[in-house]
């Protein structure tokens, strides 16, 4: 096995786990706010109310029929896919079971919680995305499901999926509220702000599936 190669991929991890811990963390921080969270977070709290299950746990298990869904429809599904579906709904679990985060008695407070979270979700990506082993589950569907209809374009399609997750998520009884509107509209603009602030493109990431991961791992030293 190539050393050099190995370790430029442990070299990432520390950065890949630490925006997954962050990732988690603003979940626990919208939830705590409670004036709704975002779409995908406000799914999880409606079905974890409908079965012995936590958020976190509820989080992992759609994860991984996402990611079902995307080997199915033959999408790329890195290492980094993994783990996102692996740890950010325990590190959701772990930070709400800390305590750390409260619901204050102000709404102004509360739609400041909202926007912090929003904020260290966008840290987050910056960390996750580059690391480069792997979309996210949900971002990897929604570019399989815009390859599909690709007359709606990638916006298009991120809105009806949304729309379709928060719906769902109040039938099962989910808190929708005025941050589920939030989030849904400014979530892309400071995600935006973030980026540019740190001058990082995701356009420029080339993220690495797991066949891709396993071959370079397997190159051999050549002969001395």
């Amino acid at each position: 096995m190539n050393t050099d190669v190995l370790k430029n991929r442990l070299s990432r991890l520390p950065r890949l786990m630490l925006g997954l811990c962050l990732f988690g963390m603003s979940a626990s921080i919208q939830i705590a706010a409670a004036i709704g969270t975002a779409s995908w977070t406000a799914l999880n709290q409606g079905i974890a109310l409908h079965i012995p299950a936590t958020v976190g746990q509820v989080a992992t298990a759609i994860s991984y029929i996402i990611i079902a869904i995307d080997l199915l429809c033959r999408q790329p599904i890195g290492f980094g896919s993994l783990m996102n579906a692996t740890f950010v709904g325990w590190f959701t679990d772990f930070w709400l079971e800390t305590g750390i985060f409260v619901q204050p008695e102000s709404y102004v407070l509360r739609l400041l919680m909202l926007f912090v979270s929003m904020l260290i979700s966008s840290i987050g990506s910056v960390l996750y995305m580059g690391a480069a082993l792997g979309c996210g589950p949900r971002d990897t569907m929604m570019v399989m499901i815009n390859k599909k209809l690709q007359k709606l374009g990638y916006g298009t399609v991120s809105i009806i999926v949304s729309a379709i997750v928060t719906f769902a998520a109040w039938l099962l009884g989910a808190p929708i509220g005025i941050g589920t509107l939030i989030v849904f509209i400014a979530g892309g603009t400071i995600m935006n702000l973030v980026f540019r602030i740190v001058h990082f493109s995701p356009k420029d990431v080339v993220h690495e599936n797991a066949i891709e991961t396993i071959k370079a791992l397997r190159i051999k030293k050549a002969a001395a």
